[in-house]
């Protein structure tokens, strides 16, 4: 499925594709993304933070 979109992009003129990934992904997926081509420019660390819910008062 992404080689066949990476085509029909290239068929229309476009030369720059870009993906946001998971690096923690224990998949294997980072591997694949290399094998197409692609290679890391950039990484980015997000911070979240669960809250408990606030009881009615």
């Amino acid at each position: 499925m992404i080689g066949s979109s990476l085509r029909a992009a290239a068929a229309h003129d476009c030369r720059v594709v870009a993906l946001d990934v998971d690096s923690d992904n224990v998949t294997g997926a980072l591997r694949l993304y290399e094998s197409l081509g692609f290679s890391t420019v950039r990484t980015r660390v997000a911070w979240s933070l669960s809250l408990p819910p606030v009881a009615a008062g």
